[in-house]
Parts: C-alpha cells; sequence; structure tokens
C-alpha cells in the first residue's frame, strides 16, 4: 500500500504549491496527490514537473488541478456546451500531464446533472429548474466515451469519484449509488483503463440521505470489484456534508482497509488540519 496526502492538506497554507510540495519534502513525503490548495500562477505546470524530476516524487493528479487563471466548474455530464468543451479538454490536458507521472493515473468527479456556479466562497450554486437525467448520462458517457479513447493511445487510466447529494431534498450529483458506479463499470467492463476512485466519505454522505447502508455498500463493491478500484479517498464526516475531518488512526475507514488488505491501493488522506504525526501513525496502522 502507497500512502499519499493531498495537497488540500491545510496545516501548509502555502498557495504556491511549489512551496506547499517542499514543505512536504523536508517532512518526508514523496507520494502527493495534486489536488487543491493551490492559487494559479503562470509555470505551475512547468514547476509541478521539475519537482517531480528533481526529487523522484510519486504524484497522483486529480479532478480541478492545475487551477486555471478563469476558474469553471469541471463536469463532463454539463449541460452547458461551453462548459462540457473546457471540461473535456481541460480531462485531455491532465491526461497527458499525468503520462508524465510514475502513476499514470488521473481521477476526478463524475460529475452532475444542472449547470453550476461557483460562490465567492468557493461552494456551488446549481442553477433552478428540473434535471433530465436520462440527458445527463447519455451526456457523461458520450463524454467517457471520447476521453477513454484518449486515455487509453496515452496509456493512463481514469478513476472516477462517486459522489453524494447536496442535502436531503436536492440531489444534482451522479454517481452516488452502487446501481450507478456498476452500471458504468459494467458499461465499461472490457477497458482496463477505466475503473473507480472510491471517496469513502463521500460514500459516508450517500448512505446518510438516500438511506442506503454504508458499510454493506462498500463490503460490496470491494468483494465484487476490487481490481477496478484505483484509488482511496479517505477523511470523515458526521454525514451531512464532506467535511474533510481528519479520520482516526483506530476510526472505521482503516479497519475497513485492513479488513479487506487494500494495502495494494494508493490511498490518499484528504482530511483537512492533519498533523504530521497522525500521518505517521496512519501510515503504521496501513
Amino acid at each position: 500500500m502507497t500512502l499519499f496526502v493531498s495537497t488540500a492538506w491545510s496545516e501548509y497554507n502555502e498557495r504556491n504549491i511549489k512551496d506547499k510540495i517542499e514543505e512536504f519534502i523536508l517532512k518526508g513525503i514523496i507520494n502527493i496527490e495534486l489536488s487543491g490548495g493551490a492559487d494559479f500562477y503562470e509555470g505551475i505546470e512547468s514547476d509541478i514537473l521539475d519537482l517531480n524530476d528533481k526529487y523522484n516524487l510519486n504524484f497522483i493528479l486529480h479532478n480541478y488541478f492545475p487551477p486555471q487563471k478563469e476558474d469553471f466548474v469541471l463536469n463532463i455530464a454539463s449541460e452547458d456546451e461551453n462548459n462540457l468543451k473546457k471540461s473535456i479538454d481541460f480531462v485531455k490536458k491532465n491526461i497527458n500531464l499525468a503520462s508524465k507521472f510514475k502513476s499514470r493515473l488521473y481521477t476526478f468527479h463524475a460529475g452532475y446533472a444542472k449547470k453550476l456556479n461557483v460562490t465567492s466562497k468557493g461552494y456551488f450554486k446549481p442553477d433552478p429548474g428540473k434535471i433530465d437525467w436520462q440527458k445527463t448520462y447519455n451526456t457523461f458517457y458520450k463524454s467517457l466515451d471520447e476521453i477513454l479513447y484518449f486515455a487509453t493511445k496515452k496509456g493512463v487510466r481514469i478513476g472516477i469519484e462517486n459522489l453524494f447529494p447536496f442535502n436531503e431534498q436536492e440531489n444534482y450529483s451522479i454517481m452516488c449509488t452502487i446501481r450507478e458506479i456498476e452500471e458504468m463499470l459494467f458499461r465499461y467492463k472490457d477497458n482496463k483503463y477505466l475503473g473507480l476512485l472510491i471517496d469513502f466519505g463521500h460514500l459516508n454522505v450517500a448512505a446518510h440521505y438516500m438511506g442506503f447502508d454504508r458499510d454493506k455498500a462498500l463490503d460490496y463493491l470491494i468483494a465484487e470489484y476490487r481490481d477496478r478500484i484505483f484509488e482511496i479517498h479517505i477523511s470523515d464526516n458526521g454525514g451531512s456534508k464532506d467535511e474533510h475531518l481528519p479520520i482516526s488512526e483506530n476510526g472505521w475507514q482503516i479497519k475497513l482497509i485492513e479488513r479487506y488488505e487494500l494495502f495494494d491501493k494508493p490511498i490518499v488522506i484528504e482530511g483537512m488540519d492533519l498533523s504530521f504525526n497522525l500521518i505517521n501513525k496512519i501510515s503504521k496502522r496501513v
């Protein structure tokens, strides 16, 4: 098992990703998921590649990274044609970037059934109106077909991350249920480049709002689709929102990893406000 730390980790608040990664390296952290916790600047991609070569790092590229000069919501199921094109182009660009890393893996969120805007505080705000789920999934799979064709030629694996409802009344996220996940994996059952990023925290929120048993769902996914799990995200929450709280070294997520011996998977700590001491303790457990 390889334990990764996300760049969203807030103990190091440098928004310049180069400085943040160098702080990680000083602490002995070389397995790093490139995710949140950074601002855009010219030359960010060059800095990442230089650090990778200089320190022989093990990067995984995740979702909306590198940050862009003009922000947008990454959504390969978008009903907005302009946003959809931006999203597919961004994913392809990141596949190229991921092909230069050891992991040769790019993971990202499944997508959303509504047009989303980003508030000043960084939260998603959906447009009003009804959802056409059939249209959403048609767009999602058409986009994924195009992305996988490109990824296969580059030799880069794609991990789709499970999501969760916004609240009890409203769900515009896709890939929240076991049925949705199974449909995707079955559709691409013969494509070794398509797999799943299981986010344990996301599944906890989805179970809370959608009324299914979290532990039984994870037991089933791991038993049936272990080989299709490309990566695991771990962070804690109370069930009502994705809080990215630090996990406990004796918590349910660590126990699940141990019980199923998921030591062959990249496991990414996404919890915020982590201490280096806690990371060391978790690494000894798993």
